[in-house]
C-alpha cells in the first residue's frame, strides 16, 4: 500500500497486497482491482448491483381487512473476486471428498432476481392483529452474497397485540 491510496475501481492498477507462495523462496503474486476481478468492466466495486428496485403497497379493505405485497429486483452482480474460479476449481478436483462449489457457475447463470412477498391481515381488534405473510412467494432461487443463497419460500402466521 503506498502512499495510503485505497486501492479500488479508482486505481484499477494499483498493486493492494501480493500472494504467499507455498513455495519457499518463490515470489507471490502481486493482486490489483484489475487481476483479481471477474468482471472489470465499467470498474465496478466487487458485490455491487448496478439496479435494483424496491416496492411496497398495501390496500385496507372494509376497514379491518388489509393485504400487500412487496417486491424486489436486483440485476445481476456485475463483478466478484476472481479467486472464486481458484475454489471451484479445487473442489471440483477434490471429488469425492469434497461436493464441488459452483459459486463462478451460478453467478454466470443467474442475470437477475425477482422477489416477491405477499401479506393478508385482519384487524380483529383495536389492539390486536393476526396476518399470514408469505416471503419470497415465487421461491426464487437467489443469492445476495456468494455462497450465501437467501431463503426459500416461507408462510408465517403473526399475531400481533398492542398493549
Amino acid at each position: 500500500m503506498s502512499n495510503g491510496i485505497l486501492f479500488n475501481s479508482l486505481y484499477p492498477d494499483e498493486i493492494y497486497a501480493v500472494t504467499q507462495s507455498i513455495q519457499p523462496g518463490a515470489p507471490g503474486i502481486p493482486l490489483s482491482y484489475k487481476n483479481s476481478s471477474m468482471d472489470t468492466t465499467g470498474n465496478f466495486l466487487k458485490y455491487r448491483f448496478k439496479h435494483m428496485a424496491k416496492a411496497d403497497v398495501e390496500w385496507k379493505l372494509a376497514g379491518c381487512l388489509h393485504v400487500g405485497f412487496s417486491y424486489r429486483y436486483y440485476s445481476k452482480m456485475q463483478n466478484i473476486d476472481k479467486a472464486f474460479e481458484d475454489i471451484e476449481e479445487l473442489t471440483s478436483n477434490a471429488a469425492p471428498y469434497l461436493s464441488p462449489l459452483k459459486v463462478v457457475d451460478y453467478w454466470k447463470r443467474h442475470k437477475h432476481f425477482h422477489i416477491l412477498d405477499l401479506r393478508f391481515g385482519w384487524n380483529m381488534k383495536k389492539d390486536q392483529k393476526i396476518a399470514l405473510i408469505c416471503a419470497n412467494l415465487l421461491n426464487a432461487d437467489y443469492a445476495l452474497r456468494p455462497l450465501k443463497i437467501e431463503a426459500p419460500r416461507s408462510i408465517a402466521l403473526q399475531y400481533v397485540l398492542n398493549l
